[in-house]
């Protein structure tokens, strides 16, 4: 399971801000998730899915699946961002893979995860 925000240059470079605050509401998010199980169980209940006469049992284990990958702060180590790139070369094909630094930026994530310390 993969999951994250994108943007261009131009953004990063000419609304900095609004990077920061969508990092922000994205990472209280999870903090939320993380933190009341309750909260997040009954939002998985809510109207978006149909999970039919089961719908207690399984929005548990869809919530006991899920968390695993709601990192507190979004930022992924050094070695996963490594087989994301290789996972998307198999579709493009790229002469040579790119170095994890060129494909992601994690350094507004770091800032706003510092920010909630």
């Amino acid at each position: 399971m993969q999951g994250g925000l994108t943007t261009t240059k131009a953004t990063i470079n000419e609304r900095p801000e609004l990077v920061t605050k969508m990092i922000r509401v994205t990472q209280r998010s999870l903090r939320l998730i993380r933190a009341d199980r309750k909260y997040a169980v009954e939002f998985i209940k809510g109207p978006y899915l149909d999970l039919g006469k089961d719908r207690d049992r399984f929005a548990d284990s869809i919530y006991d699946a899920a968390l695993q990958y709601y990192l507190q702060t979004g930022i992924v180590d050094e070695k996963v961002q490594r087989k994301m790139i290789a996972v998307a070369a198999q579709r493009v094909k790229p002469k040579e893979l790119p170095p994890h630094e060129r494909v992601f930026d994690f350094s507004f994530a770091s800032r706003v995860a510092d920010s909630f310390k």
